[in-house]
């Protein structure tokens, strides 16, 4: 799962790295493919798993 979000980080600097020098980019399967990978991503790390930067009710409250 690990190497998929790695690999997606580097399509993506690569994409805009294109889109800089001028070529079309199509991020189409970019975007389907990120969700993917952080589904399963959390699905590795299980319940436990506590996401950086998201509130959870007991931040709130």
């Amino acid at each position: 799962a690990l190497r998929e979000l790695v690999a997606l980080k580097a399509l993506k600097d690569r994409l805009r790295e294109l889109h800089e020098m001028g070529h079309g980019t199509d991020y189409a399967d970019y975007h389907r493919r990120q969700p993917l990978a952080w589904e399963q991503a959390r699905a590795v790390l299980g319940p436990n798993a506590v996401v950086s930067g998201q509130q959870t009710t007991k931040d709130t409250e």
